[in-house]
């Protein structure tokens, strides 16, 4: 017998949303001011960045932004920044079925 674990009791969606701006801040700072170069970066494909910034973030996308942000901890200090922690550039948001029109 098969179960998905990720039914919920509730009606109630959750999503991760990336902050776009910051995002892009914090890669300019080292120098990559395209998806191209952040996707270079970070490990993964420039898709996968274009569709981050389009709200469709998975857990390799998260793990690797944060990595390459950290690891480039000293020349974003030089620009008066700092590597984010994980609640500082990504963002869970809910959704409730009440607020949702039905179908």
């Amino acid at each position: 017998m098969s179960t998905d674990i990720h039914d919920t009791v509730k009606p109630d969606t959750a999503g991760i949303r990336l902050d776009v701006a910051h995002h892009t801040e914090l890669f300019a700072a080292i120098g990559c001011d395209t998806p191209a170069k952040i996707a270079a970066e970070t490990g993964v494909t420039e898709r996968t960045v274009r569709r981050a910034r389009q709200g469709v973030i998975g857990e390799v996308f998260i793990a690797q932004t944060i990595a390459a942000l950290q690891r480039r901890d000293a020349q974003l200090r030089a620009a008066g920044m700092k590597a984010p922690i994980l609640d500082e550039l990504f963002t869970v948001v809910t959704t409730s079925a009440a607020s949702t029109p039905a179908a």
